[in-house]
């Protein structure tokens, strides 16, 4: 499974690097995000993963309105269904794209609903058998309570870390 790099030189390209340069997290976020990985070993080139193909939210959208589907979404549909029973490939997928970076990917964030974390820590313990770092957001969470125990919910303070 390879998933094709978006043409560098194209005018899309250029503004999405804009837009992503305007839309910086705030300072204390991307501070903890450093900190986060150092303390991870999750540095260097990774990959993080968004995972939202629940079953009680991002499968909404494929339950209702089957009529007015188009083929590409129906294949969306089908696949991520498929995935969402089989852990086991999910992680074979991801291992491949691992071997594939020769050496550059060695760990993957994985950022999930709290329904989902089970089999999140299924691919987890597939891939680590391969020898690939995973983390997810039980980690971050630990990370955060054990270093931002001061912390209001919305907390700007430079950690004492």
């Amino acid at each position: 499974m390879g998933i094709p790099n978006p043409p560098r030189e194209s005018e899309n390209f250029k503004f999405l690097q804009k837009v992503v340069a305007a839309t910086k997290r705030p300072v204390f976020i991307r501070n903890v995000v450093e900190k986060f990985l150092q303390k991870s070993d999750l540095g260097g080139e990774y990959m993080a993963i968004h995972w939202r193909y629940s079953h009680g939210d991002w499968f909404n959208h494929c339950e209702r309105e089957r009529r007015r589907r188009t083929e590409d979404q129906e294949d969306v549909c089908t696949l991520a269904k498929v995935l969402m029973d089989e852990p086991e490939r999910v992680a074979d997928y991801l291992a491949e794209y691992v071997k594939m970076s020769f050496g550059r990917v060695k760990s993957i964030y994985f950022a999930c609903p709290p329904t989902e974390m089970k089999f999140i820590l299924k691919i987890r313990k597939i891939l680590r058998k391969d020898g690939v770092k995973v983390y997810t957001g039980r980690e971050m969470i630990g990370f955060l309570e054990k270093n931002f125990v001061h912390c209001d919910e919305v907390c700007s303070l430079q950690p004492n870390i």
